[in-house]
């Protein structure tokens, strides 16, 4: 049994590839979410998907600047 249900809710997280952002983006997926990850570095973005692809979680990666509001607008 899921503790929340976030089924067909799109979750966006800054900083995910790694540390808290990366496990509160885990715990959403889980919970049904499709976690959007925003971030600088690609690499380890692309490698934090694979690790929730591999749990058949949702999750897109977006390489993006949250200090500049322009990046965001064109990710969404």
């Amino acid at each position: 049994m899921r503790q929340f249900d976030f089924s067909g809710k799109h979750a966006v997280i800054t900083g995910g590839n790694s540390g808290i952002g990366n496990s509160i983006a885990r715990i959403l997926a889980k919970n049904g979410a499709h976690v959007h990850i925003l971030d600088l570095v690609e690499e380890q973005g692309k490698s934090a998907i694979q690790a929730f692809e591999a749990e058949k979680y949702k999750a897109t990666f977006h390489i993006c600047d949250v200090s500049k509001q322009k990046n965001v607008m064109t990710v969404f």
